[in-house]
């Protein structure tokens, strides 16, 4: 499957869990109404097509890079300021180590057992489950842990000699494709959690 296709499963699986109420309590979390989340991933999608040129070798895609960015920052910018901390300790980690996979790919490609966008989605969502405390840290983590690799990694690649292309294809079906497997089990977790509760009374 070429770079970019996954983005469209994945917003199509996002849509439907949307009208399930499966998006709910990640919602609440956030604090934005489900017509605008809807309205977020449409922009998504229209805005994937407009692309900023800067100083000709550099090029930043609107819609997949600089909306979700915008978001994110609101988003820990109404958490406290431990919980600020935390998240950002937690994505710098998330990361550096999702960069350094990528780099160590390009140095030894036999490490490639799978596709590096899959590879680099199930390392990021397994780092996200063990760092995050709920579904909105899962968002902001990953989200920003992602952000932060592919600012690296295209850092890198400018180094280099080539050009740099913010929020290509490849970079989109990770971001979603993490951000969409991590909520889903960590909302998974949190009912198979409540469930223990209730029978254990615990």
């Amino acid at each position: 499957m070429n770079p970019g296709y996954f983005t469209y499963l994945c917003i199509f699986i996002l849509y439907i869990l949307l009208w399930m109420n499966w998006l709910t309590p990640f919602l609440q979390q956030m604090q934005i109404s489900e017509k605008t989340f809807a309205l977020l991933l449409t922009m998504y999608l229209v805005f994937s097509f407009v692309v900023l040129p800067y100083q000709g070798s550099v090029q930043i895609n609107v819609g997949i890079f600089v909306f979700p960015a915008l978001l994110l920052y609101w988003a820990w910018g109404k958490e406290g300021k431990d919980s600020r901390i935390m998240i950002v300790s937690s994505f710098l980690l998330v990361g550096v180590n999702l960069f350094l996979l990528r780099y160590i790919i390009r140095i030894d490609p036999v490490l490639l057992v799978i596709k590096e966008s899959y590879l680099c989605a199930f390392i990021a969502i397994i780092l996200g489950l063990i760092l995050a405390k709920s579904q909105k840290d899962v968002f902001l983590i990953l989200g920003s842990g992602l952000y932060l690799m592919e600012l690296l990694f295209q850092w890198w690649s400018y180094t280099r000699g080539g050009e740099v292309y913010f929020g290509d294809g490849m970079f989109s079906d990770i971001f979603l494709l993490s951000l969409l497997g991590g909520l889903l089990l960590r909302r998974a977790f949190e009912w198979v959690m409540s469930c223990l509760s209730i029978r254990f009374h615990l």
